[in-house]
């Protein structure tokens, strides 16, 4: 593993998103692993990017709110390492975690982690819709050993493989660049 670009979407989080750089960083630094934390700061109307700077991260502004995606794409498109890692700004997500997430990598093309036990608490709205994606996802996952992804894009001359389709994996995706794919299927040779 040659290090990890964290990237950060943040709204109006001045008060979360320096302390989650900091834990970012201090996980990451407690196992050695080179990093960049990047805070995509979309159009809040508070001190959030000013506390994401003066928590040590890179800071990229939108002048206006254009939504978590557009955020998402911002950092991933300024990602200097291979490796990406996307989390809250709220401190929501274990950053601890993030090692434990790259490690990973190893042995797979993309890692999802996701908040479960006791103290998790997904709201009443949301269940039927993350209960359908894993209907319709799981099948697909187990038997093909990958999922239906788009087709690869070039981040920084390097073809990168990702699922933007895949709500239930928004804040906690980790994925890493990839050989070209097959021609006409999408999936890496």
């Amino acid at each position: 593993m040659t290090g990890v670009s964290v990237v950060i979407p943040a709204y109006n989080e001045e008060a979360g998103v320096g302390p989650q750089v900091k834990s970012v960083r201090g996980g990451l630094q407690s196992h050695g692993i080179p990093h960049e934390i990047i805070v995509v700061d979309d159009g809040s109307e508070d001190r959030t990017a000013e506390e994401a700077v003066r928590a040590g991260a890179r800071v990229l502004r939108h002048l206006n709110n254009r939504g978590y995606g557009a955020s998402l794409k911002t950092g991933i498109m300024a990602a200097t390492y291979e490796a990406i890692a996307i989390t809250d700004a709220d401190g929501t997500y274990p950053s601890d975690q993030i090692p434990v997430l790259l490690k990973q990598l190893e042995s797979a093309d993309m890692v999802v982690g996701a908040r479960t036990g006791k103290k998790v608490s997904i709201p009443w709205v949301r269940k039927p819709g993350k209960w359908a994606l894993g209907w319709l996802a799981n099948p697909v996952s187990w038997r093909t050993g990958y999922m239906k992804l788009p087709e690869a894009s070039p981040v920084k001359g390097r073809p990168v493989r990702l699922e933007p389709w895949a709500p239930g994996a928004r804040p906690r995706t980790i994925t890493r660049a990839l050989g070209s794919p097959k021609p006409g299927t999408g999936f890496p040779q």
